[in-house]
């Protein structure tokens, strides 16, 4: 099944160029199914995504074309990914979460990864893999290799490019929103930790790498957004840490019929 892969697109028209320049130069883009979900952009970085959509679509023969959702206003990343998984996921579909300030670097990403994963599966259960980047700090208990590249347990849950597994997603269902106000942060390290609490476990792999060209936040006041967002995140942990649901609704709210 192809994965759906969700790009987020908040203002940075530069980089999300880049973003979606590399994207179509490493990715067979009729073997992805792409949605790009422009969160209210105000510096024509919407403009950027439908101009990039135009150019591939009549450079490829899609079956499906990239899909784009354009919203009037920042609804924030947990809940922009939200909407393309409810719009768009299948049963067993994975989902790749696919920041606007991220440069792939390997050509054919998307089945390679897919190769890794089946070839975990049969080793252990396997939530998440991440994208390597150069300057990744590298603490692991272990450390092995696939595919002439290492894999290992990351240090650090940064969620710029992100594979999650289909048998994963359709267990946890959707990401976090921690409040009505819930724009950024947090929604990646909550899904590691649910990971964490099934036994699943999440992997870097050095064999799927990617640039990280942010120069800066897009978001205007993100630290102090991140602060106040942080104590819900406590309050979310302590009750998955509880024995609370790990299955969230599309609303970004803990199923309350969920239990373990």
């Amino acid at each position: 099944m192809k994965p759906l892969v969700i790009v987020t697109v908040y203002n940075r028209h530069k980089e999300t160029t880049a973003t979606l320049d590399a994207l179509a130069e490493t990715t067979d883009l009729g073997e992805i199914e792409l949605v790009i979900v422009d969160n209210g952009s105000t510096d024509g970085a919407g403009d950027v995504v439908d101009a990039w959509r135009t150019t591939q679509g009549e450079k490829s023969s899609f079956t499906t074309w990239p899909t784009v959702h354009h919203l009037e206003t920042n609804i924030g990343i947990p809940r922009a990914l939200n909407l393309a998984i409810e719009a768009h996921r299948q049963p067993l579909q994975p989902v790749v979460k696919w920041d606007n300030d991220v440069v792939c670097l390997t050509q054919g990403w998307a089945g390679a990864v897919e190769q890794f994963v089946e070839y975990q599966r049969q080793v252990r259960p396997v939530a998440l893999v991440r994208a390597w980047r150069d300057g990744t700090q590298v603490e692991s208990a272990w450390r092995e290799a696939w595919g002439g590249f290492s894999f290992y347990v990351p240090q650090k849950r940064l969620g710029y490019a992100v594979w999650y597994t289909g048998e994963f997603m359709d267990r946890v269902g959707y990401f976090d929103v921690l409040a009505p106000d819930h724009l950024y942060g947090f929604e990646d390290v909550l899904i590691c930790h649910k990971a964490a609490t099934m036994g699943w476990v999440e992997l870097m792999w050095e064999g799927w790498r990617i640039e990280d060209i942010q120069q800066s936040s897009a978001l205007h006041g993100k630290g102090e957004h991140v602060e106040a967002m942080r104590p819900l995140f406590h309050a979310r942990l302590k009750a998955l840490q509880r024995g609370g649901p790990i299955r969230t609704g599309p609303d970004g709210q803990p199923d309350a019929n969920d239990r373990r």
